[in-house]
């Protein structure tokens, strides 16, 4: 119990002024978290960009990852329009009962 008083004590701020260290912490905890999930995360090529060590191979995963998602926009959209566009199919046939 006096270790968690002695934490909020010591963790307790009157401003809301941040530190230049406090900034760049942030920034590497947030550059740590999303290394993190791209490692991590099923989407295809994501993880080959984040582990590729050379540039060479960093470009050409940018740009299989940037394709493929410009290929699911495009689908994605064209969906979209082709639904609401209501195509409705309507056949007649003609039956004549008389023989």
């Amino acid at each position: 119990m006096r270790k968690m008083e002695k934490h909020y004590t010591e963790c307790d701020t009157t401003d809301n002024t941040m530190d230049i260290d406090d900034s760049s912490q942030m920034s590497r905890r947030r550059k740590t978290a999303i290394d993190w999930f791209a490692e991590r995360t099923s989407m295809h090529g994501v993880p080959s960009l984040v582990k590729a060590h050379s540039s060479g191979s960093r470009v050409f995963w940018a740009c299989v990852c940037v394709i493929g998602m410009g290929m699911f926009i495009f689908m994605l959209v064209s969906l979209i329009l082709q639904y609401l566009s209501y195509p409705t199919v309507l056949k007649i046939e003609e039956v004549s009962s008389l023989k």
